[in-house]
């Protein structure tokens, strides 16, 4: 692990390769390698800015499970309660939303 001395990293993935929901697969290698980079001892939330749906929310969120993520922030748009709701069923990391 790098010595930077951070427990906790929050990624936006907008900042990523032309931003969340442009390219799953990229998001998932940039998780993947950042995981790799920081190891168990890090904690990593992921802010998606509401930039998928839920079917693909659910995909994606499988995958977070498996690279230990500790949060799924806003992988909905905060104005689809019934898809975040979706989404909380079907996984079991955390989720936040609600900045509006």
């Amino acid at each position: 692990m790098p010595r930077s001395g951070a427990r906790a990293l929050l990624l936006l993935l907008l900042e990523f390769a032309g931003g969340a929901g442009e390219d799953e697969e990229q998001d998932l290698k940039t998780l993947r390698a950042l995981r790799k980079v920081f190891g168990s001892d890090v904690k990593i939330m992921v802010d998606a800015n509401g930039a998928y749906d839920p079917t693909t929310a659910i995909k994606i969120g499988r995958h977070l499970e498996e690279l230990d993520i500790f949060w799924f922030e806003e992988p909905v748009t905060p104005e689809d309660v019934d898809g975040m709701a979706r989404v909380r069923e079907n996984i079991s990391i955390y989720l936040a939303a609600g900045e509006c």
